[in-house]
């Protein structure tokens, strides 16, 4: 080839390039860098895997030149000219990645892996790639990523801390030791500028960056004070990342005196970004700010206010007018985007409706001209009901833009056919050229042939090529046109269709392998069922096509077209898509499994529900339409019209609010996570799917086909399907969205998500359902599979897990069932709703309205919203369990009752829980609800959440310190934070360290810091399960009288504030009453049972028994333990030793190896016959009191159901009648008696004696369940 320089030509580059000579391939390289690096990328690559080292040497040259060019683009402050560079990293990237292969040597692998890295933008993003793929082993990265500098170090855990949290602890260790090993302060500051640039958290996982290095007092010192601007700003930036709340102080000095205006926006940024009302300290310098500085900067501080003033924005809006009026078509402007600033408005119009309606209608309309934008068809219904009823003049102004909204929505969609006209009637001018030859065709598809071809013909048309194989390595269809051609069931590898015009053709059920298709056009293409391994689609155009079934993952469209295509049940899982133009596509049946949406312009387009969780959307514009309303099209609204109108904009924000409520979920699932053990983990992430799933289990038998199953909207992700596999020893599940789901959503309730979980807590799930749609037979098999999954949780991962079926219906009206063991029914009705909502962790399935309405839209228009998104025609996203916002007076007493019972299993979460019921009964109808104040925390957190405001046990424990502190209780301020660090357990360094991302720690030292503990006091505290026995018991003696206390305080307050009935039903006041009666009355007989906090046989390791002569009475007998120190402790005296024996079986202090030893006494009993007879107790009744006790067995009388009688225990001589006996019995509410009797003379016979027993205990039959345990001594005939 003629080594005259020659123009680059894509779409034949490959061949260009192996036909040119060495000077061509020279002269090639040296023009590379001068090109867009999408461009000369290509160049580079080819050059890189030459053989020739001069030419090696040259392309890395190009590539070094490349990368700062592209480091400098991606530094541009101007929005517009970042995205670009974003399109660049990603074209430039991606074709870095497809270069890339398992089999690459180490030193290729580790130089792709680290330009990869260096290359900024979403470079970092492919790097990852490898490593989840395989590509790259976790042993490669530990050598390679030594060598990349910490910039890259960093870039690379940025693409980390985006992936959902089943791929997070997969990685976990790895890297947290990358940030270990990070040692530049200043790719630091760096990192978290552009935290902030990107609207990124600063993830809790950064905590594992030397202290050192994110130290903000050491930033202040130092880049703070910089003379750069630019230094300057990422200083500002980083520091608010780094810290709760910049300093007011700082931030005064820089607005008052910093001489850059860019500095100073940065300042009102950062403002911005905080959470509501974080800086309302600097309401008076923003405002002034607005007043006085030019129209940018003075728009900069004006969304500064809105976030921190402390004024209601309709006030703010009125000292504009009077003072800087010029401002408020910007403003308006601004409220158009429906950005978060509007969102702060429409909060505001919630609450001051009449303000927007009458005083400041041109805000409104702001609002409403925002919604128009987005939604066009939705408000022309709404004129459309209007019109019959407006005036002739009002008519014909709605009429006219009705009628101009439909122009815009024809000319949009009209734009979406016309991207295309071009190429189709590119391949209608070609109808009549040349069809290729046989020869070519055969030569093409011949199994023999591996030599490099080149397709020479322009037009493949009404060829059968079906079934057919391609073994050639490469083939070059570049720049072809396919047309009317069956391709279906072919087999490609390693070919090229770059730029290539595919047209009516057939690719159903065909594989493609590393196949190029960039820059190509589909139009009219049937690829069902297709499979595109490792394929790219940069820049490729896509219309009316049809890819149902196809398999996808990993390919790269980046910055292609598609429309009007068909995706139903297509796996794109790490697909990129990037700065791709999409219309009129839906993907809400697709596996959009970390797939890449960075810059997509999207309209009229669908994505899955909760999608957040399973796709990246930086800069994604879901509404990119070309043709829009403008405010002076609008006709004359009155407030009825602008009132009606304002309810669609309400409804439209709850997409905003359902960002924000995932974006805290996955906060709480990364703090699960963290604390579960790795079984636990797996079991976490495996359940949805054996619900999701008839599946059967190890344990499970067949699980019955009828059985109903299906969660909506739910599709296991590739780890699922992973860990599934491992563990019910299968080689793959098989996943889908099931069609008809009975499962509405699924959640945890509880401490799990939360500081408060440990590795032992419990995990309780609430799977919701619509009762009504289930026949009686559905609900049983249900209820059994659920059954056979918590036997499967405790057996094969050593977790408690508990379901409850929740009926949605139901459950709005606050009706959660009868009480259980595990539910509290009717006891606690809207507290339960309230402790749900504020704890719960959503799994799948539907969201809760609840959960994406603000608390200032959902108290003034729930039902109205919940009345409009019934009546839409498409599923609903969400679950309607009920709004909340007061909890009546009558439900506290029976959740003060349900709390006493559940101190008894969980003693220090109902310590809590009891006082937050006093709390709430205190401050009634002043304050809001937990559950709101949490959903506040979250929902107006700022561009950027912070851990501690995500953590529902922390705000509770907070809001109850702030109580008692207001009501100077410091017992209860005491008793609460003692309970809760109970509660966590922690012993040692083990427990806070041992964590697979660190957040733990980060909650612990902030609660350790707030409430003045130390260390050491919570390993004191955490430790008690090896405390003595007497320590437990004075606890456990605190606790108690507390809670009696605070029972008591409830309800007297309940009796001085309600009039009404309580809301519990009888017969759950009943259940609940008795046990309380069976757990604190003292009855004759009565063998006690110590409410303590912790019980085990572990305690004692001296026991021994004393026998106390009387000169008078007979002696007693009394139970002590001498520790290991010598110290002796009193435990218990009775009349008996078979009711000492009773007391230690009763409060499970005594197992089979326990041993009971005697001191010297003057009594004939000896070792032996205790150890004895204590062995007999326990193997009696053990087995008994180990059963949980059904409920509805306390509706009804109690009745002994065992009973152990213990026969001439005492005797000194052989008897052969029955002096003395000692019976204990256990009836069927789990009390438990001793009785003790006889006759000095013995009685005359057996039925004697048993007639006497009969009135000891008042019955007039033994129990079945008896057993008589005879002396030695005893002498039966």
């Amino acid at each position: 080839m003629d080594s005259s320089p020659a123009e680059l030509n894509a779409g034949t580059f490959e061949q260009d390039w192996e036909q040119a000579d060495t000077p061509l391939k020279e002269a090639f390289l040296e023009r590379a860098a001068d090109l867009p690096p999408s461009e000369g990328i290509l160049i580079v690559l080819a050059g890189l895997n030459y053989h020739h080292y001069s030419i090696r040497n040259l392309a890395r040259e190009s590539l070094n030149q490349l990368k700062e060019r592209l480091a400098e683009m991606l530094e541009d402050s101007d929005a517009t000219n970042f995205l670009d560079a974003l399109k660049e990293s990603v074209l430039f990237a991606s074709k870095i990645y497809s270069e890339i292969n398992m089999d690459a040597a180490l030193g290729d692998l580790s130089f792709y892996f680290k330009t990869l890295l260096e290359a900024g933008g979403q470079g970092p993003l492919f790097a990852f790639k490898l490593l989840y793929k395989g590509d790259l082993s976790t042993v490669v990265l530990k050598k390679i990523i030594t060598m990349v500098p910490d910039a890259g170090k960093l870039a690379f855990v940025d693409q980390y801390i985006q992936t959902k949290p089943s791929i997070r602890i997969k990685y976990g260790f790895e890297f947290k030791n990358i940030l270990r090993s990070v040692k530049a302060r200043k790719a630091v500051v760096s990192f978290y500028a552009y935290l902030f640039d990107m609207k990124r958290d600063a993830d809790p996982f950064l905590h594992n960056l030397n202290a050192s290095l994110r130290d903000p007092e050491v930033l202040i010192a130092n880049e703070l004070i910089s003379r750069q601007p630019l230094l300057r700003i990422k200083s500002i930036k980083a520091l608010s990342m780094l810290s709760a709340r910049v300093d007011s102080k700082i931030l005064i000095q820089i607005l008052n005196h910093e001489p850059e205006a860019s500095v100073r926006i940065a300042v009102y940024n950062i403002i911005e970004d905080a959470s509501q009302g974080a800086y309302q300290d600097l309401q008076n310098i923003l405002t002034q700010s607005v007043y006085s500085r030019e129209r940018h900067e003075a728009l900069c501080a004006f969304r500064a206010l809105v976030v921190s003033a402390a004024d209601p924005l309709h006030l703010i809006i009125q000292n504009i007018r009077k003072n800087r009026s010029e401002l408020l078509p910007d403003i308006i402007r601004e409220i158009s985007t429906l950005s978060r600033i509007s969102f702060f408005f429409i909060q505001d119009m919630a609450n001051h409706k009449e303000q927007y309606l009458y005083h400041h209608f041109d805000i409104n309309m702001g609002c409403i001209l925002g919604i128009i934008k987005k939604r066009p068809e939705r408000i022309v219904r709404i004129f459309k009901n209007y019109d019959d009823n407006s005036k002739d003049s009002l008519r014909m102004e709605i009429m006219d833009f009705i009628e101009k909204t439909k122009e815009l929505l024809s000319r949009e969609k009209q734009d979406i056919e016309t991207e295309f006209e071009q190429f189709i009637q590119a391949g209608h001018l070609k109808r009549n050229a040349k069809p290729p030859s046989k020869f070519n065709l055969k030569k093409v598809f011949s199994k023999k042939t591996r030599q490099e071809l080149v397709f020479d013909q322009e037009i493949l048309d009404r060829q059968d090529l079906s079934g057919q194989e391609f073994y050639s390595d490469p083939v070059y269809f570049n720049q072809r046109l396919i047309r009317r051609s069956n391709l279906s069931s072919t087999r490609f590898y390693n070919a090229y269709f770059r730029e290539t015009l595919f047209v009516n053709v057939d690719l159903k059920d065909a594989r493609f392998s590393s196949v190029c298709f960039d820059s190509a056009v589909f139009i009219n293409v049937k690829a069902q069922g297709a499979v595109f391994e490792d394929c790219s689609f940069q820049n490729a155009k896509i219309h009316n096509c049809n890819f149902d079934n196809a398999y996808l993952i990993d390919a790269c469209f980046a910055a292609s077209t598609l429309s009007k295509t068909s995706f139903i049940n297509t796996d794109f899982s790490f697909a990129v898509f990037s700065h791709a133009r999409i219309s009129a596509v839906s993907f809400v049946n697709s596996n959009l499994n970390q797939a890449d949406f960075t810059g997509v312009k999207a309209r009229f387009c669908r994505f899955p529900s909760s999608s957040d969780d399973i796709y990246r959307s930086d800069y994604i514009d879901y509404n990119s339409r070309r043709f829009q309303m403008e405010i002076t099209d609008l006709p004359e609204l009155n407030p009825d019209l602008a009132e009606e109108i304002n309810m669609l904009i309400f409804m439209e924000f709850i997409h905003y609010g359902e960002q924000k409520f995932l974006k805290q979920n996955k906060l709480s699932l990364l703090t699960c996570f963290d604390i579960f053990k790795p079984k636990q983990a797996d079991l976490f992430e495996i359940m949805p799917l054996l619900i999701h799933e008839n599946i059967d289990f190890p344990g499970s038998g067949r699980i019955d086909p009828r059985t109903p199953n299906g969660i909506t909207q739910y599709l296991p992700s590739i780890e699922t399907q992973k860990r599934a596999a491992r563990y019910l020893g299968k080689d793959a599940i098989i996943v889908r969205r099931n069609i008809q789901s009975f499962i509405e959503g699924m959640f945890t309730i509880g401490s799990t998500g939360s500081l408060a979980q440990t590795i032992n807590s419990d995990i309780d799930y609430w799977i919701c359902i619509y009762e009504e749609s289930f026949t009686p037979t559905e609900i049983k098999l249900l209820e059994k599979k659920l059954l056979l999954l918590e036997a499967y949780a405790q057996n094969e991962f050593n977790t408690k897990v508990t379901f409850f079926i929740v009926d949605i219906v139901k459950a709005k009206l606050n009706d959660f069932g009868g009480s259980t063991i595990e539910s509290s029914g009717s006891a606690q009705s809207r507290i339960l709703k309230e402790e749900f909502y504020r704890t719960m962790i959503y799994v799948a399935g539907k969201i809760p309205l609840w959960s994406v309405l603000p608390n200032s839209i959902s108290v003034n228009y729930y039902d109205k919203i919940l009345k409009k998104i019934s009546a839409e025609k498409r599923t609903p996203r969400y679950i309607d369990l009920g709004d909340i916002h007061a909890i009546s007076s009558k439900e506290y007493f029976g959740a003060s009752i349900w709390q006493m019972f559940k101190w008894l299993q969980s003693p220090f979460k109902s310590v809590l829980k009891m006082a937050l019921l006093e709390k709430y009964l205190y401050e009634y109808g002043t304050r809001p609800l937990l559950c709101n104040q949490y959903k506040d925390e979250w929902m107006n957190s700022g561009a950027h959440l912070r851990l501690a405001q995500n953590d529902s046990y922390i705000i509770l424990l907070e809001n109850l310190l702030d109580y008692f502190a207001s009501t100077a209780d410091l017992i209860s301020k005491n008793v609460i934070l003692t309970c809760f660090f109970l509660k966590l357990g922690i012993s040692k360094d083990a427990d806070i360290e041992n964590t697979v991302f660190g957040l733990r720690k980060i909650l612990l030292r902030r609660c350790m810091e707030k409430w003045n503990w130390d260390k050491q006091k919570i390993f004191e505290i955490g430790s008690f399960k090896q405390w003595e026995y007497r320590n437990i018991a004075r606890l456990s003696s605190t606790i108690k009288q507390y809670m009696v206390k605070k029972y008591k305080t409830v309800n007297q307050t309940i009796d001085r504030q309600s009039q009404e009935s309580s809301s519990i039903s009888p017969e759950d006041k009943t259940i609940l009453s008795r046990k309380i009666f069976i757990e604190f009355s003292k009855q004759p007989g009565k063998v006690g049972k110590e409410l303590l906090v912790t019980r085990s046989d572990s305690y004692f390791q001296g026991l021994y028994l004393n026998y106390v002569p009387q000169t008078s009475d007979p002696g007693y007998w009394e139970l002590k333990n001498r520790s290991t120190r010598g110290k002796e402790e009193f435990l218990i005296q009775a009349m008996t030793i078979e009711e000492i024996g009773a007391w230690l079986i009763n409060n499970k202090l005594f197992s089979k190896t326990s041993m009971v030893n005697m001191a010297p006494n003057a009594t004939y009993v000896t070792f032996n016959d205790i150890k004895k007879l204590y062995l007999a107790l326990y193997d009696f009744f053990y087995p008994v009191i180990s059963e949980d006790k059904s409920f509805d067995v306390l509706l009804k009388p109690k009745v002994i159901q065992h009973m152990f009688i213990s026969v001439n225990f005492y005797s000194e001589q052989s008897e052969d009648k029955v002096k003395h006996y000692t019976a204990i019995t256990y009836n069927s509410w789990g009390e438990m008696f001793c009785f003790t009797g006889g006759k000095k003379e013995g009685f005359e016979s057996i039925d004697a004696f048993k007639a006497d027993l009969q009135q000891r205990i008042g019955v007039n039959r033994l129990p079945k369940n008896s057993q008589y345990y005879f002396s030695k001594r005893f002498i039966r005939s």
